[in-house]
């Protein structure tokens, strides 16, 4: 089975087998991460709702930060 395939769009082989992919960005000062949905890239919220999450974390005594 192929990791990846790639086709024209409408001439996939099996048009009708979808599957999830996501897109992490991982940049210096926020991260965020988007899932194609409908052929339009989306960001993914996180528990609260937050669309970008700051790229940094730290623990200081068993605490995190």
């Amino acid at each position: 089975m192929a990791l990846l395939q790639i086709s024209e769009p409408g001439q996939a082989p099996d048009p009708h087998q979808r599957r999830i992919a996501v897109g992490i960005d991982l940049g210096t000062t926020n991260s965020l991460v988007a899932s194609l949905r409908h052929g339009v890239a989306e960001c993914l919220p996180d528990a609260q709702g937050r669309l970008m999450l700051p790229s940094v974390w730290g623990s200081s005594s068993g605490v995190s930060l």
